[in-house]
Formats: structure tokens, C-alpha cells, sequence
């Protein structure tokens, strides 16, 4: 079972991870039987995602090796981050995928690309940050309680505070314990509470709210609400609904 695949230089079979050349000619032949995933994205916006966790542009130009070189993650991240993404493409085709949501899944599966497939950077992206700027953390949580509503991911908040990723990541591990995507979690989740708890009778739904706060599933918004709070959105809400 695999992947048969004509290139210059011959027929060959990949079993798993395959990638392929912009600049390069090639016939897939896929399984009948599994068929196979195809990702196709630019170079350049890689380049950009790239440049946004090492804090600088990546010279030489950004390229992929075979899978026998070393990645920092398995790549079967790929595929996962990859099925995932599907999946909830295919639940929201009907209404469509909330900005907030489509910028988080875009940063997932480029971050699983970078690390888990090895290419020309994966030596710097192994090695830790040269410097971490701990006095940025004030500004950090300013900007993202100031920016929470719009579709932004950690590779814009390191952006906004002129760092990279991995900076940004150290930051927020120092200061807060926390990664930071649960750093912007954790703000519209208050925010999403602070709009329940101010609501009025049929005004705003939990459903509003978890949009509001960039989540696909009312069933992980209330997970997380609920880890956070120790009552579930509902409860939130029926409780600003009664009389004072």
C-alpha cells in the first residue's frame, strides 16, 4: 500500500509522508483502494510562518528534504493536523468557518509542517532562542486582551511584539505557564464569560459566545468553560438571568 509516484528520476513507492517540488514534475498514483491526502500550499507563506518562529527571515530559501533526514516532531503530525483541518471543514460547509477559527487552523497546519517534516531550517528551529526579552510580557498580554476579537494566532503576537515564536513561547511559559494559544484562549474565554454574565433574558446564546470566542464545537467551549470557571456556560447564563 502506498503512493506510486514518476519523477526525472524514476518510478518509486512512498509509504508514507511524500513531498513534492513546486519546481518539479511528477505523477502520483495513489492506492485505490486509500487514495491519499494531498496539502498544497506556497513556498512563501511557509517562508512567512517560518520567519514568524525563528524572529527573522530564513536565509537560504526554505526547502524540504527527503524523510530520511531528522524532523523535530513525527511526521505523521502532518496528517493528523491534516484530517483534523478536513474534518472541520466538512462540519462547517454549511455555515461556513468563523474567521477566528480559520486563522487557527491555518497556523495549526503550517506549524505541523515545519516541524514535522524536515527541510533547511529544522537545525535553527531545534535550537532554543538566543535571547528572550521577559520585559515584553506587560506589552503581550495588553495586545492580545486588546486584539482577541480579530483572527490572530501566536505567530501575530509575536509579530506585534517584534519577536519570534519561540521568544514568544518562553515568554509566556516564564510568566504564565502557559502556551500561547492558552494565553489567547484564556482571554476570550473571560471575555465570552464577561457577555454571559451581562446578558439579558434571550439576548445572547452560548452559542454567540463560543463563536465569539473562536470555537467550532459547543461541546470543547464547554470544556474549557468550565476547567476555567467551574460552571458550565449555561449555568453563567441562567444565572444573569435571574432577578437581583
Amino acid at each position: 500500500m502506498g503512493v506510486e509516484y514518476r519523477r526525472s528520476g524514476g518510478r518509486a513507492t512512498a509509504h508514507g509522508t511524500l513531498v513534492v517540488a513546486h519546481d518539479e514534475a511528477m505523477r502520483l498514483t495513489p492506492d485505490p483502494r486509500h487514495g491519499c491526502l494531498v496539502i498544497a500550499t506556497s513556498t512563501g507563506r511557509l517562508a512567512d510562518h517560518l520567519g514568524g518562529f525563528l524572529g527573522r527571515d530564513h536565509d537560504p530559501p526554505l526547502r524540504f528534504h527527503s524523510l530520511d533526514g531528522p524532523a523535530l516532531a513525527p511526521a505523521s503530525l502532518v496528517e493528523r493536523t491534516w484530517r483534523h483541518v478536513c474534518a472541520v471543514l466538512d462540519d462547517t460547509a454549511a455555515a461556513g468557518l468563523h474567521p477566528l477559527a480559520a486563522r487557527s487552523l491555518e497556523e495549526s497546519l503550517l506549524t505541523s509542517i515545519l516541524l514535522g517534516l524536515p527541510h533547511t531550517a529544522t537545525p535553527e528551529l531545534a535550537e532554543p532562542p538566543r535571547r528572550v526579552p521577559h520585559h515584553l510580557a506587560g506589552f503581550i498580554r495588553e495586545w492580545v486582551e486588546a486584539h482577541h476579537d480579530r483572527p490572530i494566532g501566536a505567530s501575530d503576537i509575536a509579530a506585534a511584539a517584534g519577536i519570534g515564536v519561540r521568544q514568544l513561547q518562553a515568554i509566556c511559559r516564564a510568566q504564565w505557564g502557559l502556551t500561547p494559544t492558552q494565553l489567547l484562549r484564556g482571554v476570550r474565554l473571560d471575555r465570552a464569560r464577561a457577555a454571559l454574565r451581562s446578558s439579558g433574558p434571550g439576548r445572547r446564546t452560548v452559542s454567540d459566545a463560543a463563536t465569539a470566542a473562536g470555537y467550532l464545537h459547543m461541546s470543547r467551549f464547554a470544556e474549557h468553560y468550565r476547567q476555567r470557571f467551574g460552571e458550565t456556560p449555561t449555568e453563567t447564563l441562567n444565572h444573569s438571568s435571574l432577578p437581583a
